[in-house]
């Protein structure tokens, strides 16, 4: 995927998969498994993985495709690469609902949903879910989506409903 003078900027999933694959590290992996990863991952850095970003945000098929495979580390990318604009509600629950990785439900799912039009509507309704990881993204859409707005956009009557009710559930 790093193109050279006169290749053409485009790449199906086996090339973006090989890709992820030799960016991986086993020390990375190791890490990751620490903090709760289980399943399919090649241990990439998220940073090196932004590298792979350019040709697939012209791609939303394929960023489709890489998140359904199942693999943390495509999982990730997908919805780094994924249109804010034109992603739907329905998309969104079907992501975080697969997001059984915190890195991914939490910060790159929440940040997609944040970036889109269905943002605050959806972590409101996350929030509420029986599974934790869903009600966690939720959370999480939520903190980023009142991160991108102006002040002077906020509820801030809402919001301090949300602070209320987390104070409330607190253990002592």
């Amino acid at each position: 995927m790093t193109l050279g003078p006169g290749e053409e900027d485009e790449v199906n999933l086996e090339e973006v998969m090989t890709r992820l694959e030799s960016m991986g590290s086993g020390q990375t992996q190791k890490i990751y498994r620490s903090h709760s990863l289980e399943g399919a991952a090649f241990g990439v850095k998220v940073g090196d993985m932004k590298k792979l970003l350019s040709p697939l945000k012209k791609d939303q098929p394929l960023v489709r495709e890489l998140y359904a495979t199942g693999n943390a580390d495509a999982m990730y990318l997908a919805a780094l690469a994924a249109d804010a604009t034109t992603v739907s509600e329905e998309e969104l629950d079907d992501w975080v609902e697969a997001a059984r990785w915190y890195m991914v439900g939490e910060y790159a799912v929440a940040g997609l949903a944040a970036e889109s039009p269905h943002g605050w509507k959806v972590g409101l309704r996350w929030i509420e879910a029986e599974a934790p990881h869903v009600a966690a993204g939720g959370w999480a859409t939520l903190g980023h989506w009142v991160s991108l707005r102006p002040d002077e956009d906020l509820d801030l009557a809402a919001l301090r409903g949300l602070l209320d009710r987390v104070r409330s559930q607190l253990p002592e």
